[in-house]
């Protein structure tokens, strides 16, 4: 009695066949927008495609010119480029993180800062809890929540798009003016950054890149 072969077992038997191969090289030669090239697959496909790209015809006698080359792709190089620029985006942002994070003068500042805005977090609190939400701006505060000796103006006061809602906020980010300048930071600006919903204070940073290119982090360049 004749037993049908699963569709499963023919297709492994045709992917390890030289038919397969010949059709995986025809697609890999319809890619190569020039028409005038022929695949060499003396090695396996995994391991690299060789191209060979014909010799030009010479208009006049026909004969072909002296041009032939062998070009080699690695796969494993291609894989060299994406992870190169995954690097360099981890660097962008790991070192000025570290620069500030062990700067001397950083925590100083960040204590500074915390006890400046504890006044004004009081209030925002104070304003919850009489209408379940945070303000949309500091200026919903003034006269009843604060006086004229906090200086909310120096804050910037602002809320992630999920926490914002018709009349309030949910949670909301505090970031203080920038620390003085330091030397050994000549290139990077830093602060003080309060997020509500972790009750927890961070340093924030903005480095100024070349012609003018900036990348912050825990917060947003002034």
């Amino acid at each position: 009695m004749h037993h049908p072969v699963p569709i499963g077992v023919l297709l492994c038997n045709f992917a390890r066949s030289p038919e397969a191969e010949r059709l995986a090289v025809l697609s890999i030669e319809q890619l190569l927008t020039t028409p005038k090239l022929t695949v060499k697959t003396h090695r396996p496909i995994q391991q690299a495609w060789r191209i060979r790209r014909k010799a030009p015809q010479t208009p006049d006698t026909g004969s072909k010119s002296a041009y032939s080359r062998d070009m080699v792709i690695n796969p494993r190089k291609i894989l060299i480029f994406p992870i190169a620029l995954v690097l360099a985006l981890w660097a962008k942002f790991y070192f000025p993180g570290y620069m500030v994070d062990h700067d001397k003068t950083s925590h100083a500042h960040l204590i500074a800062e915390q006890e400046k805005a504890q006044p004004l977090i009081d209030a925002l609190e104070k304003y919850r809890g009489d209408n379940g939400l945070y303000p949309t701006t500091l200026a919903a505060l003034e006269g009843k929540y604060v006086s004229s000796s906090v200086e909310a103006r120096a804050f910037i006061y602002s809320a992630y798009s999920s926490d914002q809602l018709p009349n309030g906020f949910r949670n909301y980010e505090l970031q203080s003016e920038n620390f003085p300048s330091n030397s050994s930071l000549f290139h990077i600006d830093r602060w003080a950054f309060y997020e509500s919903a972790h009750e927890q204070w961070r340093l924030g940073w903005c480095s100024h890149g070349r012609r003018g290119s900036r990348t912050a982090s825990n917060g947003v360049c002034r």
